[in-house]
């Protein structure tokens, strides 16, 4: 997971990560939620949930877990 919070902290759309923004889902402030692989091909893989902010160039992790 280490690696993965790297990429993201670099570059939120490096091409391992496949983020993607959850189109039905905002947080409280009505901002956009991504998505980005911790792993994948992997049964229970686990996903970073994120957003932008709260400041420019900045990232807020909302949650790691397994994918649904």
């Amino acid at each position: 997971m280490t690696l993965a919070l790297e990429k993201l902290a670099n570059d939120p759309w490096y091409p391992s990560l496949r983020s993607h923004k959850h189109v039905a889902v905002n947080d409280e402030e009505g901002a956009g939620v991504f998505g980005s692989y911790v792993e994948h091909h992997t049964p229970g893989a686990w996903r970073l949930l994120w957003r932008y902010g709260p400041g420019p160039r900045e990232i807020t992790v909302l949650g790691v877990g397994p994918h649904p």
